[in-house]
C-alpha cells in the first residue's frame, strides 16, 4: 500500500529518538573512590535542561582524571544528547583507544553512527559489543535497528527477537518488533508487541504512536485517534504524533485539525520533511495553491538535503530506500488520496492518462417502503475504476444524508468504503427505526481522488 512508504519513514524518525532510551552508557569501569564520587555528582546533569552544567562538570573530571576512560564517555554522552556528535566521537574514540575491552564504549560509539544514518560504521561496533558481552541485550536491539534501516529485515528481526530471549522486560524492543511485523503486513503480530509494551510501559509515548500507526494503516481511525491522543499527553513534543494525527483528522474529514496538527509537527521538528509534504498536500486540496507550493518547496528542500547526507556516508545500496521513502510521501499523505498536480507539485503516479470514474449503480431502500418503527436498510451499489490502482484496494470516502423536503434530518459521518477497482461494490447501511412517517429522501455522495458521484432517491415511511 502507498501509505507504508510514509509509516516507514515515520516510524525511522521515531526510532531515533527511542534509540537513547536503551540503557548502556555507563561502562564498567569503577576508577578512584574519589573519582566515583566526582563522577556520580556529574551523572544527574545529564538531562535537556541542565546539558551545559554537565559538560562543565565532565570537562572539569577529564581535567582532573585523564586517565579515566569513564571521564571521557561521561562527557561524550553529553556531547550525544546536546547533538554534538562530532565531539561525541572525538570523546567515544579517545574512550576506547584507553579500554577496548569495554562493551559500552562500542555501543556508545555507535549511537553516533546511528544518529548521523552510518549504517556501515554502526554495525562494527555492534558487532564488537556483542562480541564482547553475549548478553548485551541492548546491543542485539541496536543491531536489529540498524539491519531494519538498511533494509535488511532477515537479519533484523532475529537480533531483535534475541534481545528479547536476554530482556522480556524491554518495552522498546516490543515497540521496535512491531515495527517490523507493521513494515511486513503482520497487523496482528505488530498489534500483540505494542499491547506488550505498553503494559511494560503504561506510560510509553512512541508505543502509542507505533500501535496507532498500525490502526491508521488498517483504516481503524477511531482507535488511531485515540492512540496519537495519548501519546502527544504522554510527550506533547512528538512531533511525529502530530504527523500521524493530521492525517487521522484529514482522513475522518476534519480538515482544520489535520492542518493544525501538521502546522504543530513542523513547529516541533521544522526538518520533518513529511510533515510539509503533508501540508501541501492539504492546503493544495483546500485551494491554498500559493502556501501549497511553499510547503512542498520546503518538503523537497529537506529532501535534497538529507539525500545528499546519506549519498556521503552511506553506501550506494543504502542510499536508495532513503531516496524511495521521501519521493513516495509525495502520494502517500492519505490512504485513498493522491498528490495533485496543482501548483506544479506532481505524483509518482505516470504521467500518461490513466482511466479514473467513479459510478453510483442503483441507491434504494429496503425495504422499499418501511413501516413506522421498523428498521430498514440504504443499499448502495457502485463501481469504481482506476487504472493506476492497479490491484490495490481502491478507498472510497462515503457519507449520506436523509432529508424531509429540504430540511436535513440526518447527516453522517464521512466513512472509507475499501474497494477493488472494476468490480462493482455494494454497501448496506443499516439504520435505526424512527417514528417518524411521510416521504423522505435519501442523497448518497462518494468521493474518491478527484471524482464525485451522487445520486437521491425517495421513499416513503408509513
Amino acid at each position: 500500500m502507498k501509505i507504508k512508504a510514509i509509516l516507514t519513514r515515520l516510524i525511522y524518525v521515531s526510532c531515533i529518538i527511542v534509540f537513547l532510551m536503551s540503557g548502556g552508557f555507563e561502562a564498567s569501569g569503577k576508577g578512584s573512590k574519589v573519582f566515583q564520587q566526582r563522577l556520580n555528582a556529574c551523572i544527574p546533569l545529564l538531562r535537556p535542561d541542565s546539558l551545559d552544567q554537565a559538560i562543565q562538570c565532565t570537562n572539569l573530571l577529564v581535567l582532573d582524571f585523564p586517565d579515566e576512560f569513564n571521564a571521557i564517555n561521561y562527557r561524550g554522552i553529553a556531547y550525544h544528547m546536546r547533538q554534538e556528535f562530532d565531539l561525541a566521537l572525538k570523546d567515544f574514540n579517545a574512550a576506547i583507544s584507553m579500554n577496548k575491552k569495554d562493551p559500552v564504549l562500542y555501543y556508545n560509539r555507535s549511537s553516533v553512527f546511528f544518529a548521523n544514518r552510518q549504517w556501515d560504521e554502526a554495525i562494527p561496533d555492534l558487532d564488537k559489543a556483542i562480541s564482547l558481552d553475549k548478553k548485551y541485550a541492548d546491543a542485539w536491539l541496536q543491531r536489529g535497528i540498524v539491519h531494519y534501516y538498511r533494509g535488511r529485515f532477515n537479519e533484523s528481526l532475529p537480533d531483535v527477537n534475541q534481545s528479547l530471549k536476554l530482556n522480556s522486560r524491554n518495552a522498546n524492543a516490543y515497540r521496535f518488533r512491531a515495527s517490523i511485523y507493521l513494515v511486513q503486513n503482520k497487523y496482528n503480530d505488530a498489534l500483540q508487541d505494542c499491547f506488550q509494551a505498553i503494559s511494560i510501559m503504561p506510560n510509553f509515548p512512541e508505543a502509542y504512536e507505533t500501535r496507532a500507526y498500525i490502526y491508521l494503516h488498517t483504516g481503524k481511525y477511531d482507535k488511531a485517534a485515540f492512540d496519537f491522543n495519548k501519546a502527544i499527553e504522554f510527550n506533547p513534543q512528538m512531533a511525529i504524533s502530530f504527523v500521524g494525527r493530521g492525517l487521522t483528522n484529514w482522513i475522518s474529514g476534519f480538515k482544520d485539525n489535520a492542518i493544525a496538527d501538521l502546522q504543530q509537527a513542523v513547529h516541533l521538528d521544522p526538518g520533518l520533511s513529511s510533515a510539509y509534504y503533508h501540508l501541501a498536500y492539504f492546503m493544495d486540496e483546500t485551494g491554498d495553491a500559493n502556501k501549497a507550493e511553499i510547503y512542498f518547496s520546503r518538503a523537497q528542500s529537506l529532501e535534497s538535503g538529507i539525500i545528499q547526507r546519506q549519498k556521503k556516508l552511506a553506501s550506494p545500496e543504502d542510499a536508495e530506500p532513503t531516496r524511495s521513502y521521501f519521493l513516495k510521501a509525495v502520494n502517500s499523505a492519505t490512504k485513498y488520496l493522491e498528490h495533485s498536480e496543482a501548483a506544479g507539485i506532481k505524483t509518482l503516479a505516470s504521467s500518461d492518462k490513466k482511466e479514473l470514474s467513479l459510478t453510483i449503480n442503483e441507491l434504494r431502500a429496503d425495504p422499499p417502503q418501511p413501516k413506522k418503527g421498523e428498521k430498514f436498510d440504504i443499499i448502495i451499489t457502485y463501481t469504481v475504476n482506476d487504472e493506476s490502482q492497479s490491484a490495490a484496494p481502491a478507498q472510497v470516502k462515503f457519507n449520506f444524508k436523509i432529508l424531509e423536503n429540504t430540511k436535513v434530518l440526518f447527516a453522517s459521518e464521512p466513512i472509507l468504503l475499501e474497494s477493488t477497482p472494476g468490480k462493482q461494490i455494494t454497501r448496506t447501511q443499516h439504520m435505526n427505526p424512527t417514528s417518524k412517517q411521510g416521504t423522505f429522501i435519501v442523497e448518497v455522495n462518494l468521493h474518491y481522488k478527484d471524482k464525485t458521484a451522487t445520486k437521491t432517491i425517495t421513499f416513503t415511511i408509513n
